[in-house]
């Protein structure tokens, strides 16, 4: 089950026509990671199936939804 920022970064992405690195670099352009701890283990939890904790720190959700985000454009560039 997706969170609501996974459905509003997915929703955001699929109205842009831009390659895979362009999608990436316009989620992660807002600002800067603050904590690097929280965005890697937002990431680690996605590429391990683990479900997207809620109520953690802001980069925990930059991290994971950057890594489902990402995921999902390679997968759909696959499909293609």
């Amino acid at each position: 089950m997706q969170s609501g920022l996974l459905k509003g970064v997915l929703k955001f992405l699929k109205g842009k026509g831009m390659n895979i690195l362009e999608q990436f670099n316009s989620v992660m352009k807002d600002k800067d990671i603050t904590n690097v701890g929280a965005f890697l283990a937002g990431e680690t939890d996605c590429i391990k199936g683990n479900a997207h904790k809620r109520g953690c720190h802001p980069d925990y959700d930059r991290g994971y939804g950057s890594r489902y985000a990402l995921e999902q454009m390679l997968t759909a560039r696959a499909s293609r």
